[in-house]
Order: C-alpha cells, then structure tokens, then sequence
C-alpha cells in the first residue's frame, strides 16, 4: 500500500537497449539500494541466453548485485525472467 517504486528505463523510445543497458541498471542499484531502500529488484528481459551462466555478463552483473548487497546488510530480492 505505501510501496514507493525506483523505475530504471534501459530501452529508448523505440523499445530498443542492449544488455550493457541492464547491467548499468543493476550497478546503479547496487551504489544506491541503501539510499532509496530497495528491496526488490524484478527484471524481464526479451534477450536469448546464448552463454553458461558461470560467463553470461547479465548473470554475472545480478550476481553481484546480490553479493553486493548482502555485504552491506541490505537484503534484496531479485526476480528475474525471460
């Protein structure tokens, strides 16, 4: 009921954006989930996942967001889908 929301946009007025858009995102959430009391991270990305997850950047990157997180004492949810 009184949820105050943190909306991070990576696509541009065409829909477009690239992984490294994302990554950039979740960085930023990493520097400033204290600051703005980030709770839960919930992403959707449309992209294929052409790589293991011990190497993908995008997997890497959420990864660690929450290992970041964790050390400052924040706990953080990350909901990720397809």
């Amino acid at each position: 009921p009184e949820a105050a929301l943190v909306s991070l946009k990576v696509l541009d007025a065409q829909g477009r954006g690239t992984i490294s858009d994302v990554i950039a995102a979740l960085d930023w959430v990493a520097a400033n989930a204290r600051s703005y009391n980030i709770r839960v991270v919930n992403l959707s990305v449309g992209a294929a996942v052409t790589q293991s997850y011990w190497i993908d950047p995008l997997t890497l990157a959420a990864k660690r967001l929450a290992e970041e997180t964790k050390r400052q004492s924040n706990h953080l949810e990350l909901i990720a889908s397809e």
